[in-house]
């Protein structure tokens, strides 16, 4: 569905919508039909506003439908008056009818039916992933490092619809990254999602210690302040002074070693994180994983030359493997050792499936927690980038880089110096953006066979006779189109369907 396009004559977000919203509603309920917005004259009207009603009767020109809480009474609108204008509706003016919260629930429900409703095109692929459904869900155990950036809750949302099809069983997740009290708020954040999504059965652990290295520290200890929002409900702890979950306190391997045994499927690993847990987990327990697991999917990387015994070695530029780099060595080398097929995408896939800046402002439009932290958490990454790039903090990376990364090719590759020149602020820079990387989401698809086949065409790097690794690169994403409507389908589907979405709150 086409987006509608933003007039300056309107609000510019919901907050001042429904602030304009409540203005119209309670201080002129019955105010004059005839009566122009302040800026206008003649027959001139702002686009997406009426001229009659304030801006909710606006909305309704625009296609929009809301359903106003509790009491309301219709405008009864002069004979002259064009009747083919669709009948306005305001609420009564009394204070339970009209609050800001009660306001902005509806215009959320409203702007949600309009970007929160997959386009027909992704209502067929959502229909082809369906027919992919296995007799029996895939069980996924996740390593993951929630609230250093967006990708990992991104590919939660996914897997919220991915299980409800019937395609996997998200059973366990394991929070890495960082010191102890780090790992334990990640923990903290992907309880919290998982409950804000409607998934309470997922098992959340607290990884392991590493040995950070004290160059990476500051980049390992990176926590956002907004993912203390989605931390659960329930509250039974204090820590810098403020009430937060007890973290669980068992160890990863422990948990693991019993996700594992109760498992009677195999057991896909998805490792979109440092690989101190999983490395541990097969040192640990070799004969177990072995027996359960069907398939390790890693977001990383492979070098193109084999170690001495012909075993395929990770690439140490990709994050996930330089995180916690020994481990990321044994983990691959044990995985072949142990025969169990393993799947590694690549950043170039993220790359080549880039979505836009809209696929998070459609999420926070749905005034689900999880999508407005989703907007927060990028646009606030993005920002740090940019200042460190700035500030000429990344020594390789430059404001052209930048420009070719995130807002190329919708602007112009040739553009890049002239625009780097200009100097532009972060809040002109965010309204340019147009390529952003789900590099956690991509390895969650890549995971689950139904989307794999879809979206992939994995390239073998190593052969059957000892043990299968797959690449899955730019060159192996079957359609980027396709992978970005898929993803943006799931998370609408996600968002719209979890316990707090719009209505259901």
């Amino acid at each position: 569905m086409k987006a509608l396009t933003r007039s300056p004559a309107y609000p510019s977000g919901l907050r001042d919508l429904v602030a304009t919203a409540e203005t119209d509603a309670t201080t002129h309920p019955l105010r004059s039909l005839t009566g122009m917005p302040p800026g206008t004259t003649g027959t001139q009207k702002p686009p997406g506003k009426s001229v009659t009603g304030g801006p909710l009767a606006g909305l309704s020109k625009t296609g929009l439908s809301i359903a106003l809480p509790e009491r309301a009474i219709p405008i009864h609108r002069p004979a002259a008056e064009d009747l083919s204008a669709s009948a306005g509706l305001l609420p009564h003016p009394y204070p339970s009818a009209t609050s800001p919260d009660a306001i902005e629930r509806a215009l959320q429900a409203a702007f949600w039916k309009i970007h929160g409703t997959p386009s027909y095109a992704e209502r067929l692929l959502l229909n082809q992933l369906k027919s992919h459904r296995p007799a029996v869900p895939q069980p996924c155990i996740l390593f993951t490092d929630p609230n250093k950036d967006p990708d990992d809750v991104v590919a939660f949302t996914l897997g919220k619809p991915l299980q409800v099809y019937g395609l996997v069983n998200m059973t366990h997740a394991v929070a890495t990254l960082g010191e102890r009290e780090v790992r334990a708020r990640r923990a903290d954040v992907a309880r919290g999602v998982f409950d804000r999504l409607g998934l309470p059965d997922v098992r959340v652990s607290v990884g392991r210690d590493y040995d950070i290295d004290p160059l990476r520290a500051e980049d390992h200890a990176k926590f956002l302040e907004a993912g203390e929002a989605l931390y659960p409900k329930p509250k039974t702890s204090t820590r810098n002074g403020a009430d937060v979950p007890e973290a669980p306190t068992e160890d990863s391997v422990d948990a693991l070693r019993n996700s594992l045994t109760q498992a009677t499927e195999k057991v896909t690993l998805v490792v979109i994180a440092g690989m101190t847990d999983p490395g541990a987990l097969v040192t640990a327990e070799p004969d177990l994983v072995k027996q359960k697991v069907g398939r390790v999917v890693i977001m990383g990387g492979v070098l193109p030359e084999k170690d001495q015994d012909g075993y395929v070695q990770p690439d140490a530029r990709a994050y996930n493997n330089l995180t916690d780099r020994a481990a990321a060595s044994l983990f691959y080398r044990r995985v072949q050792e142990l025969g169990i097929p393993l799947r590694v995408v690549t950043r170039e896939a993220a790359y080549r499936a880039a979505v836009p800046r809209t696929f998070y402002e459609n999420a926070a439009q749905s005034g689900h927690p999880v999508g407005e932290y989703l907007q927060t958490i990028q646009k606030h990454a993005l920002g740090e980038l940019w200042d460190s790039i700035d500030r000429g903090l990344i020594p390789k990376l430059d404001k052209v880089w930048f420009f070719n990364t995130f807002i190329a090719p919708a602007n112009g590759h040739g553009n890049a110096a002239a625009w780097a020149a200009r100097n532009p602020t972060f809040d002109q820079i965010w309204e340019q953006v147009t390529r952003l990387n789900l590099y956690d989401p991509m390895t969650l698809l890549a995971a689950a066979e139904g989307s794999a086949r879809m979206l992939f065409s994995p390239k073998a790097v190593q052969a059957e006779d000892r043990s299968r690794v797959e690449v899955i690169g730019a060159d192996e994403v079957l359609c980027a189109e396709n992978a970005r409507q898929l993803m943006s389908a799931l998370t609408k589907v996600a968002l719209a369907d979890a316990p707090d979405a719009p209505g259901t709150r």
